[in-house]
């Protein structure tokens, strides 16, 4: 057998489904240990919404071994901590038939030793491989990995890149997202079916949304249901004529400005700042403040809406932890 690069090479095995790395001296490939962790990443350039796009596609590729533009991230220790995480990155190189030791997961009775087996390459990166991440975060733009199934990413973002001692590349990623979850809501104190209809269709849409890292989208939403929720606040107190939520902000800015108003309102004074940062954020969505600011916000800010909204609906009553 040809003597491989051990450290570098990785060996992929679609019938059994395991993971296997080439030994010294023989060259005979053995079974990774269960606590190895692989993920498969797609790399997400600028524009991030184009990138996003074209990475949830391939994402979705269900026979996706060996596919250009998949890579498998093989994550090691973080000298960081959490929530970063170290990965050495491996990109699919060949196909071939390798000796392989036997399955360790398969009882030893039915052990045959040393058996050839059909297997897919995968090499570790060096530093000076050509990919754009390493362009990208070079001259100081946002670089990121999104790993996951198309209906439910998580995106990362490229925060250190270095060289180990065998040259090859080592990525920190640190998430846009954190792990924490969303508030539960219940609409069902929403006492105008209409009202109460659109507030379970729009947060269904921006579970969607959080699930992609479709950081843009949450924010859209996110401002969709301040407005619903502003009008909840609002009716019980008769000021039911403002219409968006910029109105409807400025409204409760008078309600919360009146002592003996503010003691039968529903919304609070965190409530009207998250409910206000949604509509700032919203409108950098629009093309003509992203052009003014030269692009769109960054995900972490979009991603972070999420966590407001969480906590704007807690504040109202309408979700709990």
């Amino acid at each position: 057998m040809t003597m491989r690069a051990v450290g570098y090479d990785l060996w992929f095995f679609p019938e059994s489904v395991d993971f296997g790395e080439s030994t010294p001296v023989s060259g005979i490939v053995a079974a990774l240990g269960p606590e190895t962790v692989m993920f498969k990443a797609v790399y997400v350039s600028s524009p991030v919404e184009t990138g996003l796009n074209r990475a949830r596609t391939l994402l979705t590729i269900r026979d996706y071994w060996g596919r250009q533009g998949i890579y498998f991230l093989r994550l090691t220790a973080s000298s960081d901590g959490p929530p970063f995480r170290s990965a050495f990155v491996y990109e699919a190189a060949d196909e071939a038939t390798v000796q392989r030791f036997d399955d360790p997961r398969i009882p030893g009775a039915y052990n045959v030793g040393v058996y050839n087996a059909r297997a897919i390459l995968y090499q570790a990166l060096r530093v000076d491989s050509p990919h754009g991440w390493q362009t990208d975060f070079r001259d100081g733009r946002p670089a990121f990995f999104l790993t996951g199934t198309s209906g439910a990413a998580e995106l990362w973002r490229l925060t250190r890149l270095e060289t180990d001692a065998l040259d090859r590349q080592l990525l920190t990623l640190a998430p846009v997202r954190l792990s924490h979850g969303i508030a539960i809501p219940n609409f069902d104190l929403v006492p105008d079916p209409r009202l109460r209809t659109y507030l379970v269709e729009q947060f269904a849409a921006f579970q969607r949304a959080v699930a992609s890292a479709a950081h843009l989208e949450i924010v859209d939403r996110a401002a969709n249901i301040a407005e619903g929720v502003l009008e909840y606040c609002l009716t019980p107190i008769g000021r039911v004529g403002a219409r968006t939520l910029a109105e409807r902000l400025q409204e409760a800015k008078t309600v919360l400005e009146d002592r003996d108003l503010r003691r039968q309102f529903l919304l609070t004074d965190l409530g009207y700042h998250l409910a206000h940062k949604f509509r700032l954020l919203h409108a950098r969505v629009h093309a003509n403040q992203a052009m003014e600011r030269g692009g769109t916000m960054r995900p972490e800010i979009g991603m972070g809406a999420a966590s407001d909204l969480s906590e704007l609906l807690v504040e109202v009553g309408l979700a709990q932890y």
